[in-house]
């Protein structure tokens, strides 16, 4: 369960380090942000189905 649990968190680190502020405090810019997780997630592991990605907490720092 903590290789499961350690591949999520690096997809999630890895689709972050790509994202600009300013794109994720855009109005809608979770949307997409929520999108690109769900993708990388099943891309690399495509048996985990992610149905949907909520966020509990969110800090932008610029």
């Amino acid at each position: 369960m903590n290789e499961l649990r350690d591949m999520v968190r690096n997809q999630i680190i890895s689709v972050l380090n790509q994202k600009l502020s300013a794109d994720m405090r855009a109005p809608n810019g979770k949307e997409p942000l929520k999108q690109a997780i769900q993708a990388a997630i099943t891309g690399k592991n495509p048996k985990i189905k992610v149905v949907e990605v909520y966020f509990t907490q969110f800090l932008v720092q610029s």
